[in-house]
């Protein structure tokens, strides 16, 4: 919930009030029917078995344990409610309890009295339903309503909190790219010699005309294999 601007009791017939009744019930109600039903079905296997002062003993102390419980939540929740609210905790949340029970079973009562004269004199069963029905919403409505009047009484001489501002993650700020490596040239390769622009030379060896300079062994001669320097006559 958003604070607001003033620390007011809600309307009764509004969206809110029906939140608030709601967010209220569904923390309380639970944990408190539940420790009922536990002492309840324990205490009925007892009793079944012929144990019948240690069943009700078990009934009598899980229905005070649920008591227990439903008066600790009722404040805390309400509590943590009007801070969600207004940003301000409850200064005692000992009593809250039998404030919102009376209040909220007063106000329902009063606005389904009609409703209740309507299902005594309507005839079937149709009405006594439909009656019903109508009185979970109402109580919801009228328990939101008195949780925040409760509220509102014990925080009346407070401001709402002011609503902080929501925070942004910072923007990662990226370093700046590392320059390109460079490359190193990559070695040149010696300019081919074209040998067959070349003409070929006297073999010293088996005087043919033979001899051309390779690319790689130097001279050599093409039919009788000789290698060697250049021959000293160049005369082809």
């Amino acid at each position: 919930m958003a604070n607001q601007g003033t620390i007011a009791p809600l309307g009764l017939f509004t969206r809110d009030a029906l939140q608030a009744g709601w967010y209220l019930a569904v923390r309380v109600l639970p944990w408190t029917f539940g420790y009922v039903l536990i002492g309840f079905a324990a205490a009925f296997v007892l009793i079944r078995s012929g144990l019948v002062f240690p069943g009700a003993f078990i009934f009598a102390t899980a229905v005070i344990a649920a008591f227990g419980v439903f008066v600790k939540r009722s404040g805390a929740i309400t509590s943590q409610w009007a801070e969600s609210r207004w940003g301000h905790a409850l200064p005692d949340d000992s009593m809250v309890w039998l404030t919102i029970t009376w209040r909220a079973l007063l106000v329902a009562g009063v606005v389904m009295w009609p409703v209740s004269m309507a299902m005594v004199f309507a005839p079937g069963w149709l009405p006594s339903l439909l009656a019903l029905g109508a009185t979970v919403p109402v109580l919801v409505l009228a328990t939101g309503h008195a949780m925040s009047k409760v509220a509102a009484a014990q925080l009346a001489d407070r401001e709402p909190a002011p609503r902080s501002a929501p925070t942004r993650s910072p923007v990662p700020v990226r370093s700046p790219a590392a320059p390109p490596a460079t490359r190193s040239p990559a070695p040149q390769r010696a300019p081919r010699v074209d040998t067959a622009a070349e003409p070929k030379l006297r073999c010293p060896e088996c005087g043919r005309i033979e001899v051309a300079r390779g690319p790689v062994i130097g001279w050599q001669c093409g039919a009788c294999n000789w290698r060697g320097p250049r021959p000293a006559d160049a005369t082809p």
